[in-house]
C-alpha cells in the first residue's frame, strides 16, 4: 500500500489527499452551478460575469496588486540603513504591513456600497437604519487590523532582540572600549555564526569560544553560496577563514567597507 502511495505522490506530485479534497472542491462547485442553472433561468448572464471577473483579476487586478506589493517590498528595503550603529535582529516588516493593507482593501470592496450610501432609500425603507456608519466603522477596523498587526510585530521584534543579545553576551566580553558591533551572519540552525564589529570579524571556533581577527589581518572577504561558507582571505600568508553559513546577509559588504577603512598598521594579536 505504501508504494503505491509513494508512486501516486511522485505522480501527481503532492500528497493523495491533495487530489481528493479537488475532487471534492470539484464535485460541490459542479452541484452548485447543476443548481444555480435549475433555479435561476438567467444562467449565461452569470457565467458571462463569472469569466469577466475571472479575466479582470487575473489580467488586470493581479498584476496591479502584484506590482503594488514588489513596490512595497523594495520601499522598505531601500528604507533598511545599511550600516546600523548596532547590531539588530532582522525581522522583515512587509509582512506585518501586506496583511492588513490586503485586510482593508478586502473589507472595502465588501462594504463599498455602504460606505458610499448606495441605495440609501431602499436600505432605510428595509432595515428603518441609515448607512452613515459604515465608513467610520470600516475606519475603526481598518485601524484595529493596522494595530494588532503593529503590536505582533512589536512583540516579534522584542523576543528577536533578547534572543540575540542573549546570544551576543560572549562577543561582548570581547569588544573593546569604542567598538561598536555592526551586523551579524546566521549558522544553518540558527545560531549567530559571525559578527562583524568596527574592529574586528568575531566568529566562533573549534571550540564554543569566540574568536576575533581585526581587519587590518584581512585582504578581503567573500561568499561562496554552493559551499555556503564566508571565506575570509588573510593580507598576509596564512590560512584563509572559512565560516559555514546560512546566510551571510549584509556582512560581506560591511566587511570589505572595514577593510578598506582600517589602518594599516593597526595590527592587534588576535584575541
Amino acid at each position: 500500500m505504501s508504494a503505491v502511495l509513494i508512486r501516486l505522490r511522485r505522480f501527481y506530485g503532492a500528497h493523495p489527499l491533495h487530489l481528493l479534497a479537488l475532487l471534492g472542491c470539484f464535485a460541490l462547485a459542479g452541484y452548485a452551478a447543476l443548481r444555480t442553472v435549475e433555479i435561476a433561468p438567467a444562467w449565461p448572464t452569470m457565467l458571462i460575469w463569472f469569466a469577466a471577473a475571472v479575466v479582470g483579476h487575473d489580467l488586470v487586478l493581479f498584476p496591479l496588486y502584484a506590482l503594488a506589493d514588489l513596490s512595497l517590498a523594495s520601499v522598505l528595503h531601500v528604507l533598511r540603513p545599511r550600516h546600523r550603529p548596532t547590531v539588530r535582529p532582522r525581522v522583515p516588516a512587509v509582512n506585518y504591513l501586506r496583511t492588513p493593507v490586503l485586510g482593508a482593501l478586502l473589507t472595502f470592496v465588501l462594504f463599498l456600497p455602504g460606505i458610499i450610501e448606495q441605495g440609501a432609500g431602499t436600505y432605510r425603507a428595509a432595515t428603518g437604519l441609515t448607512q452613515a456608519p459604515f465608513l467610520a466603522r470600516w475606519l475603526l477596523l481598518c485601524a484595529a487590523m493596522f494595530g494588532v498587526s503593529a503590536v505582533a510585530y512589536a512583540v516579534r521584534l522584542g523576543r528577536a532582540t533578547a534572543k540575540v543579545r542573549s546570544a551576543l553576551r560572549p562577543v561582548r566580553v570581547l569588544v573593546e572600549p569604542g567598538e561598536r558591533l555592526v551586523t551579524m551572519a546566521f549558522e544553518t540552525g540558527g545560531a549567530i555564526g559571525a559578527v562583524a564589529s568596527t574592529r574586528a570579524l568575531y566568529h566562533r571556533g573549534a571550540e564554543p569560544d569566540w574568536h576575533a581577527v581585526v581587519w587590518a589581518d584581512l585582504a578581503d572577504v567573500s561568499w561562496e553560496p554552493a559551499a555556503q561558507t564566508l571565506v575570509g582571505t588573510p593580507s598576509a600568508e596564512g590560512e584563509r577563514l572559512r565560516l559555514p553559513l546560512a546566510d551571510p546577509g549584509d556582512l560581506v559588504g560591511v566587511a570589505r567597507g572595514l577593510i578598506a577603512a582600517a589602518p594599516a598598521g593597526d595590527r592587534p594579536a588576535e584575541v
